[in-house]
Protein backbone atom coordinates (compact mmCIF):
# COMPACT_ATOMS: atom_id res chain seq x y z
CA UNK A 1 0.00 0.00 0.00
CA UNK A 2 1.74 3.00 -1.26
CA UNK A 3 1.23 6.46 0.92
CA UNK A 4 1.18 9.85 -1.24
CA UNK A 5 3.17 12.19 1.12
CA UNK A 6 2.92 16.13 0.79
CA UNK A 7 6.29 18.10 1.98
CA UNK A 8 5.14 21.37 3.73
CA UNK A 9 6.21 24.29 1.91
CA UNK A 10 6.58 27.03 3.33
CA UNK A 11 8.86 29.22 1.02
CA UNK A 12 8.54 30.04 -2.76
CA UNK A 13 11.56 32.77 -2.75
CA UNK A 14 14.04 30.81 -5.13
CA UNK A 15 12.02 31.79 -7.95
CA UNK A 16 11.89 29.79 -11.03
CA UNK A 17 14.68 26.68 -12.03
CA UNK A 18 15.18 25.88 -16.05
CA UNK A 19 14.34 22.27 -16.90
CA UNK A 20 18.12 21.61 -16.62
CA UNK A 21 17.45 22.22 -12.50
CA UNK A 22 14.17 19.76 -12.39
CA UNK A 23 16.13 16.77 -11.30
CA UNK A 24 18.77 18.31 -8.58
CA UNK A 25 16.10 17.32 -6.08
CA UNK A 26 18.90 17.66 -3.33
CA UNK A 27 19.95 21.40 -4.41
CA UNK A 28 19.77 23.29 -1.26
CA UNK A 29 17.00 25.81 -2.93
CA UNK A 30 15.20 23.47 -4.65
CA UNK A 31 12.00 22.68 -2.28
CA UNK A 32 12.08 26.41 -2.27
CA UNK A 33 11.83 26.61 -6.38
CA UNK A 34 9.10 26.37 -8.87
CA UNK A 35 9.35 25.41 -12.34
CA UNK A 36 6.88 28.54 -13.75
CA UNK A 37 5.92 31.74 -11.78
CA UNK A 38 2.97 33.19 -13.46
CA UNK A 39 1.61 36.49 -12.60
CA UNK A 40 2.85 36.02 -9.06
CA UNK A 41 6.75 37.71 -7.54
CA UNK A 42 8.01 36.12 -4.92
CA UNK A 43 8.68 37.93 -1.59
CA UNK A 44 12.47 38.35 0.06
CA UNK A 45 10.45 36.64 3.74
CA UNK A 46 9.22 33.24 1.63
CA UNK A 47 5.61 33.77 0.33
CA UNK A 48 4.35 35.78 -2.87
CA UNK A 49 2.06 38.06 -4.15
CA UNK A 50 0.60 38.78 -7.31
CA UNK A 51 2.32 40.57 -10.20
CA UNK A 52 0.96 43.89 -10.17
CA UNK A 53 -0.83 45.50 -13.11
CA UNK A 54 -0.11 48.02 -15.65
CA UNK A 55 -1.92 51.91 -15.77
CA UNK A 56 -2.50 53.06 -18.84
CA UNK A 57 -0.70 56.47 -19.37
CA UNK A 58 -1.09 57.40 -22.87
CA UNK A 59 -0.65 55.86 -26.51
CA UNK A 60 2.55 56.02 -28.07
CA UNK A 61 3.57 58.25 -30.44
CA UNK A 62 3.22 55.64 -33.17
CA UNK A 63 1.95 52.55 -33.06
CA UNK A 64 4.37 51.55 -35.47
CA UNK A 65 7.38 51.84 -34.16
CA UNK A 66 8.21 50.53 -31.04
CA UNK A 67 10.03 53.71 -28.50
CA UNK A 68 12.39 53.27 -25.34
CA UNK A 69 11.89 54.85 -22.65
CA UNK A 70 14.77 56.75 -20.75
CA UNK A 71 14.67 58.08 -17.42
CA UNK A 72 15.46 61.90 -16.01
CA UNK A 73 15.38 62.29 -12.55
CA UNK A 74 16.17 65.56 -11.70
CA UNK A 75 14.85 65.30 -8.10
CA UNK A 76 12.34 63.46 -6.09
CA UNK A 77 10.15 65.84 -7.29
CA UNK A 78 11.11 66.53 -10.38
CA UNK A 79 11.65 63.25 -12.18
CA UNK A 80 10.81 62.27 -15.95
CA UNK A 81 9.99 59.74 -18.29
CA UNK A 82 11.24 60.36 -21.75
CA UNK A 83 9.83 58.40 -24.65
CA UNK A 84 12.44 58.20 -27.69
CA UNK A 85 10.93 57.12 -30.97
CA UNK A 86 11.87 57.70 -34.30
CA UNK A 87 13.83 61.23 -34.63
CA UNK A 88 11.73 61.96 -31.71
CA UNK A 89 11.43 62.80 -27.91
CA UNK A 90 8.34 63.34 -25.85
CA UNK A 91 8.23 64.31 -22.13
CA UNK A 92 5.87 62.34 -19.10
CA UNK A 93 5.61 63.81 -15.61
CA UNK A 94 3.44 62.81 -12.77
CA UNK A 95 2.27 59.61 -14.74
CA UNK A 96 0.91 61.59 -17.56
CA UNK A 97 2.20 63.19 -21.17
CA UNK A 98 3.41 66.53 -20.87
CA UNK A 99 0.48 68.55 -23.09
CA UNK A 100 0.58 72.41 -24.09
CA UNK A 101 -2.32 74.19 -23.69
CA UNK A 102 -5.19 74.97 -26.73
CA UNK A 103 -3.55 78.28 -27.17
CA UNK A 104 -5.66 78.75 -30.96
CA UNK A 105 -1.83 80.76 -31.88
CA UNK A 106 0.40 79.26 -34.77
CA UNK A 107 3.02 80.33 -36.62
CA UNK A 108 2.80 81.76 -40.49
CA UNK A 109 5.47 80.07 -42.85
CA UNK A 110 7.22 78.80 -40.19
CA UNK A 111 8.90 76.45 -42.22
CA UNK A 112 10.30 78.21 -45.20
CA UNK A 113 9.01 76.02 -47.66
CA UNK A 114 10.17 78.69 -50.67
CA UNK A 115 10.29 82.24 -48.45
CA UNK A 116 10.56 83.96 -45.33
CA UNK A 117 7.25 85.61 -45.82
CA UNK A 118 5.42 86.77 -42.68
CA UNK A 119 8.49 86.97 -41.00
CA UNK A 120 9.82 91.30 -40.39
CA UNK A 121 13.47 92.17 -40.44
CA UNK A 122 15.23 94.25 -37.87
CA UNK A 123 18.84 94.40 -38.75
CA UNK A 124 22.08 96.41 -37.48
CA UNK A 125 25.26 96.81 -39.45
CA UNK A 126 26.02 96.46 -43.56
CA UNK A 127 26.51 93.28 -43.30
CA UNK A 128 23.35 91.58 -41.81
CA UNK A 129 20.06 90.91 -44.00
CA UNK A 130 17.52 87.98 -43.57
CA UNK A 131 17.35 86.05 -46.38
CA UNK A 132 16.00 82.50 -47.53
CA UNK A 133 18.25 79.18 -48.14
CA UNK A 134 16.35 77.68 -51.06
CA UNK A 135 18.81 74.68 -50.71
CA UNK A 136 17.50 73.84 -47.48
CA UNK A 137 14.47 75.71 -46.45
CA UNK A 138 15.68 77.31 -43.63
CA UNK A 139 15.12 81.22 -43.09
CA UNK A 140 18.94 82.58 -42.92
CA UNK A 141 20.32 85.49 -40.15
CA UNK A 142 23.28 87.01 -42.17
CA UNK A 143 25.43 89.03 -39.95
CA UNK A 144 28.78 89.23 -41.49
CA UNK A 145 31.29 90.90 -40.03
CA UNK A 146 32.25 92.41 -36.10
CA UNK A 147 29.02 94.17 -34.64
CA UNK A 148 26.32 93.16 -37.07
CA UNK A 149 23.12 91.96 -35.78
CA UNK A 150 20.11 89.94 -37.86
CA UNK A 151 17.22 89.68 -36.67
CA UNK A 152 13.33 88.30 -37.51
CA UNK A 153 10.29 88.49 -35.60
CA UNK A 154 6.77 87.67 -36.03
CA UNK A 155 3.41 89.45 -34.34
CA UNK A 156 1.66 86.00 -33.72
CA UNK A 157 -2.01 86.43 -32.46
CA UNK A 158 -3.36 84.54 -29.46
CA UNK A 159 -6.81 83.58 -28.32
CA UNK A 160 -5.83 82.51 -24.89
CA UNK A 161 -3.50 85.58 -22.59
CA UNK A 162 -2.30 84.53 -19.18
CA UNK A 163 -1.92 81.10 -20.43
CA UNK A 164 1.15 79.18 -20.86
CA UNK A 165 2.12 78.69 -24.76
CA UNK A 166 5.25 76.42 -26.06
CA UNK A 167 7.04 77.53 -29.35
CA UNK A 168 8.94 74.34 -30.94
CA UNK A 169 11.98 75.10 -33.49
CA UNK A 170 15.20 74.19 -34.74
CA UNK A 171 18.91 76.28 -34.69
CA UNK A 172 20.61 75.68 -38.04
CA UNK A 173 24.55 75.90 -37.87
CA UNK A 174 27.59 74.74 -36.98
CA UNK A 175 27.92 72.57 -33.36
CA UNK A 176 28.20 75.82 -30.87
CA UNK A 177 26.91 78.17 -33.09
CA UNK A 178 23.93 79.92 -30.64
CA UNK A 179 21.47 82.66 -31.68
CA UNK A 180 19.19 84.52 -29.53
CA UNK A 181 15.42 84.22 -28.61
CA UNK A 182 12.91 86.16 -26.98
CA UNK A 183 9.20 87.15 -26.58
CA UNK A 184 7.60 90.44 -25.58
CA UNK A 185 4.51 92.70 -26.48
CA UNK A 186 6.57 94.69 -29.30
CA UNK A 187 9.24 94.02 -31.54
CA UNK A 188 12.71 93.43 -29.23
CA UNK A 189 10.77 93.11 -26.26
CA UNK A 190 11.57 90.40 -24.11
CA UNK A 191 8.53 90.67 -21.39
CA UNK A 192 7.27 87.33 -21.85
CA UNK A 193 10.41 85.41 -22.39
CA UNK A 194 13.73 86.66 -21.52
CA UNK A 195 16.82 86.74 -23.77
CA UNK A 196 17.54 82.81 -24.15
CA UNK A 197 20.48 81.34 -25.73
CA UNK A 198 19.96 78.52 -27.68
CA UNK A 199 22.81 76.77 -29.40
CA UNK A 200 22.42 74.68 -32.99
CA UNK A 201 19.61 72.35 -32.49
CA UNK A 202 16.14 71.12 -31.30
CA UNK A 203 14.28 73.41 -28.94
CA UNK A 204 11.23 73.58 -27.48
CA UNK A 205 10.16 77.20 -25.27
CA UNK A 206 7.61 78.14 -22.76
CA UNK A 207 6.54 81.14 -21.49
CA UNK A 208 3.02 83.43 -20.96
CA UNK A 209 2.18 86.48 -23.18
CA UNK A 210 -0.03 88.78 -21.19
CA UNK A 211 -1.25 90.47 -24.56
CA UNK A 212 -2.21 89.51 -27.94
CA UNK A 213 -0.31 89.47 -30.30
CA UNK A 214 3.21 88.63 -29.12
CA UNK A 215 6.39 89.00 -30.40
CA UNK A 216 8.85 86.32 -31.16
CA UNK A 217 11.86 87.40 -32.07
CA UNK A 218 15.14 85.34 -33.38
CA UNK A 219 18.56 87.14 -32.96
CA UNK A 220 21.87 86.24 -34.51
CA UNK A 221 25.06 88.41 -33.35
CA UNK A 222 27.82 86.07 -33.86
CA UNK A 223 29.96 87.48 -37.11
CA UNK A 224 27.98 84.61 -39.75
CA UNK A 225 24.83 83.13 -41.22
CA UNK A 226 22.93 81.32 -38.78
CA UNK A 227 19.76 79.47 -40.07
CA UNK A 228 15.93 79.26 -38.04
CA UNK A 229 13.65 76.22 -39.41
CA UNK A 230 10.25 74.60 -37.94
CA UNK A 231 9.01 77.25 -36.14
CA UNK A 232 5.58 76.68 -34.88
CA UNK A 233 3.18 76.75 -31.86
CA UNK A 234 2.72 73.25 -30.21
CA UNK A 235 -0.65 73.57 -29.41
CA UNK A 236 -3.15 71.26 -27.39
CA UNK A 237 -0.57 68.47 -28.02
CA UNK A 238 2.59 66.39 -26.46
CA UNK A 239 5.47 68.36 -25.80
CA UNK A 240 7.88 66.87 -28.31
CA UNK A 241 11.23 67.37 -29.98
CA UNK A 242 12.98 66.15 -33.23
CA UNK A 243 16.01 63.91 -32.81
CA UNK A 244 18.58 62.59 -34.84
CA UNK A 245 17.98 58.78 -34.28
CA UNK A 246 16.33 56.69 -36.27
CA UNK A 247 14.16 53.49 -34.64
CA UNK A 248 16.85 51.02 -35.27
CA UNK A 249 19.27 53.62 -33.59
CA UNK A 250 17.06 53.55 -30.15
CA UNK A 251 18.27 50.50 -28.74
CA UNK A 252 22.30 51.53 -28.62
CA UNK A 253 21.64 54.63 -27.40
CA UNK A 254 23.94 55.43 -24.43
CA UNK A 255 23.01 58.22 -22.46
CA UNK A 256 24.06 59.61 -18.76
CA UNK A 257 22.91 62.43 -17.06
CA UNK A 258 24.10 65.07 -14.35
CA UNK A 259 21.93 67.18 -12.82
CA UNK A 260 19.45 69.05 -15.74
CA UNK A 261 21.68 67.21 -18.84
CA UNK A 262 21.38 64.53 -20.02
CA UNK A 263 24.74 63.09 -22.44
CA UNK A 264 23.54 60.99 -25.13
CA UNK A 265 25.57 59.70 -28.15
CA UNK A 266 25.47 56.72 -30.99
CA UNK A 267 28.38 56.30 -32.65
CA UNK A 268 29.27 56.07 -36.89
CA UNK A 269 28.83 59.55 -37.76
CA UNK A 270 26.18 60.91 -35.52
CA UNK A 271 28.41 63.09 -32.72
CA UNK A 272 26.97 63.52 -29.19
CA UNK A 273 24.30 65.65 -28.01
CA UNK A 274 23.21 67.00 -24.57
CA UNK A 275 20.02 67.18 -23.38
CA UNK A 276 19.23 70.22 -21.76
CA UNK A 277 15.66 71.15 -19.44
CA UNK A 278 14.80 74.59 -18.48
CA UNK A 279 11.12 73.82 -17.05
CA UNK A 280 8.51 71.57 -17.40
CA UNK A 281 7.92 72.22 -21.28
CA UNK A 282 11.13 73.76 -22.03
CA UNK A 283 14.01 71.67 -23.84
CA UNK A 284 17.17 72.12 -25.49
CA UNK A 285 18.53 69.14 -27.57
CA UNK A 286 22.06 70.73 -28.74
CA UNK A 287 25.21 69.30 -30.65
CA UNK A 288 28.33 69.48 -28.26
CA UNK A 289 31.05 71.61 -29.44
CA UNK A 290 34.04 69.55 -27.62
CA UNK A 291 36.30 72.21 -26.33
CA UNK A 292 40.05 71.68 -27.64
CA UNK A 293 40.00 68.22 -28.20
CA UNK A 294 40.45 65.05 -28.44
CA UNK A 295 43.54 65.07 -30.67
CA UNK A 296 45.66 63.34 -33.34
CA UNK A 297 48.96 62.59 -32.28
CA UNK A 298 51.44 66.03 -33.52
CA UNK A 299 51.65 66.37 -37.59
CA UNK A 300 55.71 64.64 -38.21
CA UNK A 301 55.25 66.04 -41.99
CA UNK A 302 56.59 69.06 -43.89
CA UNK A 303 53.54 69.94 -44.55
CA UNK A 304 52.67 73.92 -42.89
CA UNK A 305 49.13 75.05 -42.52
CA UNK A 306 48.63 78.74 -42.61
CA UNK A 307 46.06 80.96 -40.97
CA UNK A 308 44.05 83.32 -42.96
CA UNK A 309 43.50 85.95 -39.54
CA UNK A 310 44.16 85.60 -36.41
CA UNK A 311 41.04 85.53 -34.74
CA UNK A 312 36.86 85.68 -36.19
CA UNK A 313 34.75 83.03 -38.30
CA UNK A 314 35.24 82.19 -41.97
CA UNK A 315 38.48 81.46 -41.35
CA UNK A 316 40.99 80.38 -44.36
CA UNK A 317 43.42 77.42 -43.52
CA UNK A 318 45.73 76.38 -46.80
CA UNK A 319 47.98 73.46 -46.41
CA UNK A 320 51.36 73.40 -48.12
CA UNK A 321 50.12 70.02 -48.94
CA UNK A 322 48.10 66.50 -48.63
CA UNK A 323 51.00 65.11 -46.86
CA UNK A 324 49.81 63.92 -43.44
CA UNK A 325 45.68 65.34 -43.96
CA UNK A 326 43.60 61.80 -43.54
CA UNK A 327 46.06 59.21 -45.42
CA UNK A 328 47.87 61.77 -47.46
CA UNK A 329 44.26 62.15 -48.74
CA UNK A 330 43.94 65.89 -48.07
CA UNK A 331 40.59 67.12 -46.52
CA UNK A 332 37.76 65.53 -47.36
CA UNK A 333 34.40 66.23 -47.06
CA UNK A 334 33.92 64.70 -43.85
CA UNK A 335 36.53 66.92 -42.03
CA UNK A 336 33.17 70.17 -41.74
CA UNK A 337 32.71 69.91 -37.83
CA UNK A 338 36.58 68.36 -37.18
CA UNK A 339 38.82 70.22 -34.68
CA UNK A 340 42.39 72.08 -35.47
CA UNK A 341 44.94 72.71 -32.83
CA UNK A 342 47.38 75.10 -34.27
CA UNK A 343 50.94 76.63 -32.44
CA UNK A 344 51.18 80.29 -33.79
CA UNK A 345 54.52 82.06 -33.99
CA UNK A 346 54.73 82.77 -30.05
CA UNK A 347 54.50 78.98 -29.27
CA UNK A 348 50.68 79.07 -27.57
CA UNK A 349 48.47 76.56 -29.39
CA UNK A 350 44.87 77.79 -29.84
CA UNK A 351 42.32 75.30 -31.58
CA UNK A 352 39.18 75.79 -34.53
CA UNK A 353 36.50 74.02 -35.40
CA UNK A 354 36.23 73.40 -39.29
CA UNK A 355 33.00 74.82 -41.07
CA UNK A 356 33.73 74.08 -44.52
CA UNK A 357 35.89 71.96 -46.94
CA UNK A 358 37.04 74.18 -50.36
CA UNK A 359 39.66 71.48 -51.60
CA UNK A 360 42.27 68.76 -50.52
CA UNK A 361 44.37 71.75 -48.87
CA UNK A 362 42.04 74.21 -47.97
CA UNK A 363 39.56 74.72 -45.07
CA UNK A 364 37.77 77.56 -43.79
CA UNK A 365 37.42 77.52 -39.86
CA UNK A 366 36.36 79.23 -36.85
CA UNK A 367 38.56 80.24 -34.78
CA UNK A 368 37.55 78.90 -30.81
CA UNK A 369 40.25 79.22 -28.85
CA UNK A 370 42.43 82.44 -27.95
CA UNK A 371 43.55 84.86 -30.46
CA UNK A 372 46.84 83.74 -32.47
CA UNK A 373 49.82 85.98 -32.56
CA UNK A 374 50.20 85.97 -35.61
CA UNK A 375 49.09 83.77 -38.99
CA UNK A 376 52.53 82.51 -39.73
CA UNK A 377 52.90 78.84 -41.44
CA UNK A 378 53.66 76.18 -38.82
CA UNK A 379 54.08 72.36 -39.03
CA UNK A 380 53.00 72.12 -35.56
CA UNK A 381 49.38 71.18 -35.94
CA UNK A 382 47.17 68.20 -34.87
CA UNK A 383 43.90 67.40 -36.39
CA UNK A 384 40.59 66.14 -33.98
CA UNK A 385 39.85 62.47 -33.98
CA UNK A 386 36.48 62.57 -34.13
CA UNK A 387 34.71 63.54 -36.50
CA UNK A 388 32.15 62.13 -39.94
CA UNK A 389 34.60 59.57 -41.18
CA UNK A 390 36.92 58.37 -38.54
CA UNK A 391 33.79 58.14 -36.06
CA UNK A 392 32.15 59.93 -33.32
CA UNK A 393 31.93 58.39 -29.57
CA UNK A 394 29.03 55.28 -28.89
CA UNK A 395 29.09 55.56 -25.34
CA UNK A 396 28.93 57.79 -22.75
CA UNK A 397 29.33 58.21 -18.98
CA UNK A 398 30.76 60.20 -15.96
CA UNK A 399 34.66 58.84 -14.15
CA UNK A 400 34.98 60.58 -11.23
CA UNK A 401 34.44 64.54 -11.87
CA UNK A 402 35.13 63.60 -15.72
CA UNK A 403 32.92 63.17 -18.68
CA UNK A 404 33.79 59.62 -20.63
CA UNK A 405 33.77 59.09 -24.12
CA UNK A 406 34.67 55.83 -25.83
CA UNK A 407 34.36 53.73 -29.16
CA UNK A 408 34.87 55.25 -32.15
CA UNK A 409 34.90 53.41 -35.32
CA UNK A 410 38.47 54.25 -36.19
CA UNK A 411 39.23 53.46 -32.11
CA UNK A 412 36.43 50.89 -31.20
CA UNK A 413 38.41 50.40 -27.65
CA UNK A 414 39.55 53.83 -26.82
CA UNK A 415 38.48 55.91 -24.42
CA UNK A 416 38.74 59.62 -23.37
CA UNK A 417 37.69 61.61 -20.33
CA UNK A 418 37.58 65.39 -19.86
CA UNK A 419 39.47 67.90 -18.06
CA UNK A 420 38.76 67.28 -14.09
CA UNK A 421 35.31 69.25 -13.01
CA UNK A 422 35.57 70.22 -16.87
CA UNK A 423 33.02 67.88 -18.48
CA UNK A 424 33.44 69.54 -22.14
CA UNK A 425 36.62 70.03 -22.10
CA UNK A 426 38.79 67.32 -23.51
CA UNK A 427 42.58 69.59 -24.10
CA UNK A 428 45.31 66.93 -23.03
CA UNK A 429 47.49 69.87 -22.74
CA UNK A 430 47.39 73.37 -21.56
CA UNK A 431 48.16 76.51 -24.39
CA UNK A 432 51.69 76.10 -23.92
CA UNK A 433 51.93 72.25 -24.60
CA UNK A 434 52.08 70.79 -20.90
CA UNK A 435 50.08 68.24 -19.84
CA UNK A 436 48.93 69.31 -15.82
CA UNK A 437 46.96 66.88 -13.33
CA UNK A 438 43.63 67.34 -14.53
CA UNK A 439 44.56 67.48 -18.58
CA UNK A 440 41.49 65.61 -20.19
CA UNK A 441 43.20 61.39 -20.22
CA UNK A 442 43.42 59.23 -23.79
CA UNK A 443 43.93 55.51 -23.18
CA UNK A 444 43.38 52.85 -25.21
CA UNK A 445 43.15 49.21 -23.71
CA UNK A 446 46.23 47.11 -24.98
CA UNK A 447 45.23 43.67 -25.59
CA UNK A 448 45.53 40.64 -27.61
CA UNK A 449 42.10 41.21 -28.90
CA UNK A 450 39.68 44.04 -29.70
CA UNK A 451 38.10 44.95 -26.78
CA UNK A 452 35.23 47.12 -28.28
CA UNK A 453 34.15 49.67 -25.63
CA UNK A 454 30.25 48.82 -24.21
CA UNK A 455 29.81 50.82 -21.39
CA UNK A 456 31.05 53.01 -18.58
CA UNK A 457 30.19 52.15 -14.78
CA UNK A 458 31.15 53.76 -11.46
CA UNK A 459 31.54 51.27 -8.36
CA UNK A 460 34.59 51.40 -5.89
CA UNK A 461 36.56 51.65 -8.87
CA UNK A 462 35.40 52.94 -12.47
CA UNK A 463 34.69 49.59 -14.60
CA UNK A 464 34.37 49.72 -18.55
CA UNK A 465 32.96 46.84 -20.12
CA UNK A 466 34.02 45.75 -23.17
CA UNK A 467 33.42 43.06 -25.81
CA UNK A 468 35.64 40.58 -24.19
CA UNK A 469 35.40 41.51 -20.84
CA UNK A 470 35.32 44.27 -17.87
CA UNK A 471 38.27 46.18 -16.81
CA UNK A 472 38.72 48.38 -13.83
CA UNK A 473 40.75 51.86 -13.47
CA UNK A 474 42.98 52.66 -11.04
CA UNK A 475 45.75 55.01 -10.16
CA UNK A 476 48.40 55.31 -7.34
CA UNK A 477 46.88 58.37 -6.18
CA UNK A 478 43.42 59.67 -4.87
CA UNK A 479 42.10 60.03 -8.37
CA UNK A 480 42.76 59.52 -12.09
CA UNK A 481 45.21 61.72 -13.99
CA UNK A 482 46.95 61.46 -17.43
CA UNK A 483 49.94 60.38 -15.59
CA UNK A 484 48.72 58.51 -13.29
CA UNK A 485 46.49 55.65 -14.73
CA UNK A 486 46.33 51.76 -15.19
CA UNK A 487 43.65 49.69 -16.88
CA UNK A 488 43.51 45.80 -15.23
CA UNK A 489 41.61 42.63 -17.22
CA UNK A 490 38.95 41.52 -14.38
CA UNK A 491 37.00 38.91 -16.27
CA UNK A 492 36.52 37.29 -19.70
CA UNK A 493 33.10 36.92 -20.89
CA UNK A 494 32.25 40.13 -22.71
CA UNK A 495 29.45 42.50 -22.09
CA UNK A 496 26.12 43.27 -24.45
CA UNK A 497 25.93 47.36 -25.77
CA UNK A 498 23.33 47.66 -22.39
CA UNK A 499 23.84 49.71 -19.64
CA UNK A 500 24.36 47.99 -16.57
CA UNK A 501 22.55 48.26 -13.36
CA UNK A 502 23.36 48.59 -9.90
CA UNK A 503 21.74 46.48 -7.27
CA UNK A 504 22.73 47.16 -3.85
CA UNK A 505 26.34 47.01 -4.05
CA UNK A 506 27.12 44.41 -6.97
CA UNK A 507 26.95 45.18 -10.42
CA UNK A 508 24.74 43.27 -13.29
CA UNK A 509 25.15 43.22 -16.79
CA UNK A 510 24.29 41.55 -20.02
CA UNK A 511 26.52 38.95 -21.27
CA UNK A 512 28.01 39.62 -24.71
CA UNK A 513 25.24 36.96 -26.31
CA UNK A 514 22.81 38.94 -24.82
CA UNK A 515 21.95 35.44 -23.28
CA UNK A 516 23.22 35.79 -19.71
CA UNK A 517 22.28 38.37 -16.82
CA UNK A 518 26.00 38.51 -15.04
CA UNK A 519 26.91 40.19 -11.36
CA UNK A 520 29.99 41.63 -11.20
CA UNK A 521 31.01 41.79 -7.54
CA UNK A 522 33.97 42.10 -5.16
CA UNK A 523 35.87 39.22 -4.34
CA UNK A 524 38.56 38.31 -1.69
CA UNK A 525 41.10 36.05 -3.48
CA UNK A 526 42.77 32.78 -2.00
CA UNK A 527 45.83 35.31 -1.86
CA UNK A 528 43.88 37.62 0.33
CA UNK A 529 43.75 40.40 -2.11
CA UNK A 530 40.23 42.27 -2.99
CA UNK A 531 39.46 41.62 -6.21
CA UNK A 532 36.45 41.24 -8.65
CA UNK A 533 34.69 38.15 -10.42
CA UNK A 534 31.35 37.75 -12.63
CA UNK A 535 28.92 35.28 -11.12
CA UNK A 536 25.77 34.05 -14.01
CA UNK A 537 22.79 34.63 -12.52
CA UNK A 538 20.80 32.70 -14.98
CA UNK A 539 22.73 29.25 -13.85
CA UNK A 540 19.59 27.82 -12.38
Amino acid sequence: MSTQIQPFQENFNAGEFGERMHARVQFEKYINAGAEFKNILPLPQGGWTHRPGFRYIADAKSASVRPWLIPFIFSSSQAYCLEAGANSLRFFRNQAPIVAADTNAAITNGTFASNVTGWTARVSGSGSSVGHDSTNGDMNLVADGSGNESRAYQAVTTSQTGVEHVVRFKVVGDAGDVITVRVGSGAGGSQYLADAKKFTGWHTIAFTPGASPFYLEFENSQSKTISIDDVSVIDNTAVEITTPWSESDLPNLSFAQSADVIYFCIGGSTRPYRLERYGHSSWSLIEVLFYDGPWEAVNTTATTLTLGATTGNGVAVTASAVTGINDDAGFIATDVGRLIRWKDAANDWTWMQITAVGGTTAVTVDIKGANASATTATTNWRLGKWDDANGWPAVVGFIQQRLGFGNTTSYPQTFWLSKSADIENFADEDKDGDVQSDSAIDYRFAALQVNTIRWFAMRKKPVIGTQGGNWTLRSDGAVLTPTDIAADFEVSGGAARIQPMEVRSRLLFVQSQSRKLVEFADVLQDSGVQGFDSFDLTLL
